[in-house]
Parts: C-alpha cells; sequence; structure tokens
C-alpha cells in the first residue's frame, strides 16, 4: 500500500539509483526482469540470459514477425533431394569480437553443445550422422533420416537459441557455465562493467555486418544505433518507475500491473506490449523425488489450480494483459485448441479445492515436505509462488517457502540431489509452448528432461509420432495425444498466461514487437 500511495503521488520523492556510467543519445538503458547470475544461453532456460545471448552472439537462421525461419547467419541451406543431406553456407564476413574469422568448424562445436541441452535440439541431433566441416564456410550435414524440421531447430527463437560460439568456448562441457563471452553479435559484453546484482554493460561491436534487409523478429537486419547498452538492475518497481519517467533508464521490460496506469499517465514514458502471444506461467515439479515422483499427487495440484486467481495476482485489474488458458500448448494455436480437450482439462478450469484434497489423500501422500522456491525480486513469481504455497497447505500438504533470489534459483534447480527443490515457478513465451518441437516442458525422458526429469515414455512417444507425421492432420492428433498424457502425468501445471507490458521513453523509437526483447534498430530520436 505505501508503494501504491507513492505511485500515486507520482513518484515524488524516489529517487532512482545513480550509475557513474556515461549516457545519453548513444546509450540505451534497459531495466530487465532479474539479475544477470550467468553469462551462459546454452547453460540455462532464464529468459535474461538468452536476451543477453542476442546481444553477444548471432543464429544461423532466425524467426520473423510471422513465424517464418529465415537465414541470418547462414547464406543459405539445402537438402538433397532425398532430404538425407543438408548443406549449409555461411555469410562472408562474419567475425568474431576477438576478430577471428567465423567457421564451420565453431558451427559445429556449438550447434553440439546446444543440441545437448535443448529439447528441440536433442530430436534434431538423433536425426543427424555426422556434421563435415566442407570447407571454412560450409558445412554438410549427413542425416540418419529425414528431418524437415532442419532450419526450424536452428532458427528457433528462444531457449534454448542455437547461438554460435568460438570453438574453444564451445568445446565447454554443456552442464559446465561457460566464462569466455566472445561471440559474434551485435554487441561486445563488457566482462569488467559486469557487477552482479547491479547491472552490466556492452559495446556496440563495429565488425558486425548487418544483412541488408528490414529487421523481424530475431530475422532481418541487426542495425544498431547505439555505442553502449547498459543493463540497470531495479528490482523495487516504485524506483524503476521513477527511473523511467525522470529519464533515468529508457527501457523496463516487465512492468508490474500497478505501475501500468501511471506510466499510461506519464508525459515521457508510454507503455508497450511487445509479445502479444504472451508468457505461460507455469508450475514446475521435481520428478525425481518424494512426494512429486508420484503422478496421482501431481494430479491433485492439478485440481486444485485456478488460474484467474494466479492472473489476478499477476496482473491485478488489467484484463487486456492476462488469460486462463488450461491447454499445455499456448492457447489460440493450432495446438492450443481448448474444444479439441474438452473432455480432460476441466481440471485445470475449477480450481475445485475440495476434489484436490481427496485426491491427495487417495495419492499416497505421506507427509513428506515439499520445498517451494520464491525468487523474492520479482513480483509475479513471488505472487506465483505465494498462491503454491497456499495452495497446497490448503491442500494439507507440509509446505515450507525457501525465499531467494533469481540467480541462486537457477543455480539450484539444477541440483538433482534430495532435498533441494519440490516446486518453481516460472514463464515461458507463447513462442516456447506453441507445439512439441519448442515446449521443452513437455520432455519426458527422465534425467535428459528440462529441471524437474519427468520421466514419461507415452509422451516422448508421442512426441516422435508428431516429428515424423506426414500430414497435418497426423500432427495435430500427435500433439491432441501428447496433451492427453500431459493431463494424466501432469510433468507440470499452466497458471496463466499474462502480456507483460514494457515501458518506453517517448524518445526511444523503432523497438520491435516478438518473442524476445532485442535492441538492433531502436533508436532515440
Amino acid at each position: 500500500m505505501y508503494r501504491r500511495t507513492l505511485l500515486a503521488a507520482g513518484m515524488a520523492g524516489i529517487a532512482a539509483p545513480a550509475l557513474t556510467q556515461p549516457s545519453g543519445a548513444r546509450t540505451l538503458r534497459f531495466v530487465p526482469f532479474a539479475d544477470l547470475s550467468s553469462i551462459d544461453p546454452i547453460w540455462t532456460t532464464a529468459f535474461n540470459i538468452r536476451d543477453h545471448g542476442y546481444l553477444v552472439y548471432d543464429t544461423l537462421f532466425g524467426t520473423d514477425a510471422d513465424y517464418t525461419i529465415r537465414p541470418q547467419m547462414a547464406e543459405g541451406a539445402a537438402a538433397s533431394d532425398d532430404g538425407m543431406t543438408w548443406t549449409l553456407k555461411l555469410r562472408e564476413g562474419l567475425r568474431f569480437h576477438d576478430g577471428e574469422p567465423v567457421r564451420s568448424r565453431d558451427v559445429i562445436a556449438s550447434l553440439s553443445r546446444w543440441s545437448k541441452r535443448d529439447g528441440f535440439g536433442q530430436s534434431w541431433a538423433a536425426a543427424i550422422a555426422e556434421m563435415i566441416p566442407t570447407d571454412d564456410r560450409t558445412v554438410t550435414f549427413r542425416m540418419k533420416q529425414r528431418f524437415p524440421l532442419f532450419t526450424a531447430a536452428l532458427g528457433k527463437p528462444s531457449s534454448v537459441v542455437p547461438f554460435i560460439m568460438p570453438e574453444r568456448v564451445a568445446m565447454t562441457d554443456p552442464f559446465q557455465q561457460i566464462t569466455d563471452s566472445t561471440g559474434s553479435g551485435p554487441f561486445r559484453f563488457l566482462r569488467d562493467e559486469w557487477r552482479p546484482g547491479h547491472g552490466a554493460a556492452y559495446a556496440k561491436n563495429e565488425r558486425y555486418v548487418p544483412r541488408n534487409e528490414p529487421p523481424s523478429g530475431t530475422a532481418g537486419g541487426k542495425v544498431v544505433h547505439f555505442d553502449r547498452f547498459e543493463l540497470r538492475h531495479i528490482p523495487d518497481a516504485a524506483t524503476a518507475a521513477a527511473a523511467l519517467q525522470t529519464g533515468e533508464v529508457d527501457w523496463w521490460d516487465q512492468m508490474q500491473p500497478d505501475v501500468v496506469p501511471v506510466i499510461r499517465r506519464s508525459r515521457g514514458a508510454r507503455v508497450f506490449v511487445r509479445n502479444q502471444l504472451g508468457t505461460f506461467m507455469t508450475m514446475r515439479f521435481n520428478c525425481l523425488h518424494p512426494p512429486f515422483n508420484n503422478a496421482a499427487v501431481r494430479r491433485a495440484v492439478l485440481l486444485g489450480i485456478n488460474q484467474r486467481d494466479y492472473g489476478l495476482a499477476i496482473m491485478g485489474d488489467n484484463a487486456e494483459l492476462r488469460d486462463a488458458c488450461p491447454s499445455f500448448f499456448t492457447c489460440g494455436t493450432p495446438y492450443g485448441d481448448l474444444a479439441a480437450i474438452n473432455d480432460f482439462n476441466a481440471p485445470l478450469r475449477t480450481g475445485d479445492i475440495e476434489a484436490a484434497k481427496a485426491a491427495l489423500g487417495r495419492s499416497g501422500y505421506a507427509g513428506e515436505k515439499v520445498i517451494v522456491m520464491q525468487p523474492s525480486e520479482i513480483p509475479d513469481n513471488v505472487a506465483m509462488s505465494q498462491l503454491t504455497y497456499d495452495l497446497m497447505k490448503r491442500m494439507g500438504m507440509n509446505v515450507e517457502l525457501f525465499a531467494t533470489d533469481w540467480g541462486t534459483l537457477v543455480q539450484r534447480r539444477a541440483n538433482k540431489a534430495p532435498g533441494q527443490w519440490n516446486v518453481f515457478c516460472t514463464g515461458f513465451t507463447g513462442a516456447d509452448q506453441i507445439d512439441p518441437a519448442v515446449n521443452v516442458q513437455m520432455r519426458a525422458n527422465g534425467e535428459n528432461a528440462w529441471f524437474g526429469w519427468p520421466n514419461v515414455p507415452a509422451i516422448e512417444a508421442a512426441r516422435e509420432r508428431w516429428f515424423n507425421a506426414t500430414s497435418p492432420a497426423e500432427q495435430k492428433a500427435a500433439a491432441l495425444e501428447i496433451q492427453r498424457h500431459a493431463f494424466a502425468e501432469a510433468p507440470y501445471a499452466t497458471l496463466s498466461i499474462i502480456r507483460f507490458p514494457s515501458g518506453l521513453r517517448n524518445e526511444v523509437q523503432g523497438a520491435l514487437p516478438g518473442t524476445v526483447p532485442v535492441f538492433w534498430n531502436a533508436r532515440k530520436g
């Protein structure tokens, strides 16, 4: 209430943090949703680390605003008539930040590392017999089997993105974090100015050669109009709002609901909804250890979830910025057809606490402690975590709320040892949940799956049928089968779709809509 009183008063008396770095028309100052706790966008799916990746690295292909895959670093790629060989050629003039040319062996090492951490990448790699550096700019892929989604895998826009790194960096164990941030992207990471808990800085990569075409999504010409880009970590919403209004920062990526009316009334800033597909908020279970190694316990939790409560807690009265979505694939897309799953999606719509308690009683739950991880500096995660804690408490579970920061959560969720965690809440873009190829949470291949490590062979078999389908009708049938098994096995739970509003200074023009925040094309003027 104190914060809202201050907001209503126009943030009078709230000072934005003073940073000593230069500012002005040639610097873009950005407030991310969380601190930069890692510089390895392959090791983690965290969105702020992914966004760091788009600054520093480039990709072979990109996804435009119409979700079409287009060449980026690649000059192009072509399949043989039988689909058993792919040939990819790099554009001329590509260089890493240290001046070394981007070569085919860098591509091979980077794709090899990425494919061990990404669900789509794992399926892509399983179809490949070998990757051959035909010459410095050409890679030949010999296939074990046809893979029609070859370029779609290499151009996927969100976590885990197949960024291209120097071979020496990409040889790092994919389950260990890199320490060298050399890339070939439009910005260089200024390692000496990285201050965890405070921010980071980047400089324009003068060697970068953008494509000669309009930008669109993560594709097209990445023309940078700033000499310097700064991350400003400001966890308090009132302070961030004051900084945006006074011009201390230029772009705030995820505003909180009570700030939106204030920025809409502001003379110097505006509200910008970047991602119309929204962010799919989810609850992830640790399926390795009790109690959530028991699917019956996971199903009981699904019965108690009321998506409207989660949407209200995150986005308040801004009804246009939140939606319920009981599907495991993004609602409003071909596989998020609610009518098709109506016979088995009802539990996620009702939020029936009595049914959830009864189901828990039948599940064999023996009072095991449930550790709910809460990253306390991210308000939407706090809201989801506390609702989850309250839900499980009302169901009769033995629950502990572990309050930490996002960086610690990202590190801890990778720990498979018992007693580390049982549940955390997070979000994936709508584009991340649009189909079985990119929905990393739907991988159910045990300890090779995403954090939580569900093991559901029936989901994996249906996913394989989706990849091997020869018609859209067969693909849709396989996706529906995945949903049916997901409601039965509950590898995770869907909570709400949120369209997070961004705040932009009025002088910032050219900010591109899309799945991820990108900083080329934007300028001040």
